[in-house]
């Protein structure tokens, strides 16, 4: 299967054979029709695909439609451009255990629509380039696939805003420990005292610990953090926070350095893990500004982040 096409376009089934013939079939798959060189994707041929080839339909990382493409009698091919017959399908224990599984690596690489194509229960391409059979599934299952779509997309930007407002609370907190800093330069004078608070085991902060430090080293240490990227440090299922309830709590700990940024988010590991990764991505891109400083604001009337 050539790399840079797609709806079944230049697939040849190659049969290995003693006297060797099969080598020169490939040297020709790799050449194009220009003369050029070509990438190919080799698979192991499977017959059953007679029987179809189910293609699910995944957004973040969950199913929400699939679609069985038999293809036409005398054909092994089974895209719909090449005369597929679209069919109702249901996922099978071994598919759905496959798709759990994908699942995480899908939420790492920021991979929100894919399209999961199985033949005899195997797993045999990941689409992440342009997904579709959308509308053929609506017509087999009577579905509005698109629905469950849209929703998780306002769902995804909805988190994206509660994490911004988490980020700029606390890019807010480092402005003033630096404006801080600058005015106590300014002053002449030898020390300062930075207060800072240390979870203790019950997940509450403690009382705030001051150790007087001098300038410059406070200085040297804030500008090394602020150089270093902000990342996951954990995401584990815990207790409902203070003043919460219900299930399905889990705590975050994002780093920088020594630096450490803990949370509490409820819902599935999977989509928790996203909204953190999105908190993450936030935070690096505004974490450098003039000399050192995160201006960031939390309204959209550009009124400055206010912190106690």
């Amino acid at each position: 299967k050539p790399l840079n096409d797609c709806s079944g376009r230049g697939i040849s089934r190659i049969d290995w054979d003693e006297r060797g013939d099969f080598r020169d079939q490939i040297g020709e798959a790799l050449i194009d029709a220009s003369g050029k060189a070509r990438f190919l994707v080799a698979q192991k041929y499977l017959p059953a695909v007679t029987q179809g080839d189910k293609r699910v339909y995944l957004v973040n990382g969950k199913p929400v439609g699939t679609v069985n493409r038999i293809p036409k009698p005398g054909s092994y091919l089974a895209n719909i451009h090449q005369g597929a017959q679209c069919v109702h399908a249901q996922l099978s224990a071994r598919e759905t255990h496959i798709i759990n599984t994908i699942a995480p690596f899908l939420f790492e690489h920021g991979i929100f629509l894919a399209g999961a194509d199985f033949i005899d229960g195997y797993l045999t391409e990941l689409n992440i380039t342009s997904p579709s059979a959308i509308r053929q599934i609506n017509e087999v299952s009577g579905e509005q696939v698109q629905h469950s779509i849209v929703d998780a997309m306002l769902a995804r930007i909805a988190r994206q805003r509660c994490s911004k407002r988490a980020v700029f609370a606390r890019a807010g907190h480092l402005h003033n420990c630096m404006s801080m800093i600058d005015q106590v330069a300014y002053n002449g004078s030898a020390q300062i005292r930075l207060s800072r608070s240390r979870p203790s085991q019950a997940g509450r902060r403690s009382a705030p610990v001051t150790p007087a430090t001098s300038y410059p080293r406070v200085t040297r240490a804030l500008s090394s953090m602020i150089e270093k990227d902000y990342e996951i440090v954990s995401v584990e299922p815990a207790e409902a926070p203070e003043d919460m309830d219900g299930s399905g709590w889990h705590c975050y700990i994002i780093g920088q350095g020594a630096n450490r940024i803990r949370g509490f988010r409820q819902g599935d590991l999977a989509s928790v893990r996203s909204s953190v990764e999105e908190i993450v991505l936030r935070l690096n891109e505004r974490r450098i500004g003039k000399r050192g400083r995160v201006h960031l604001d939390m309204s959209h009337r550009g009124k400055p982040a206010k912190t106690g």
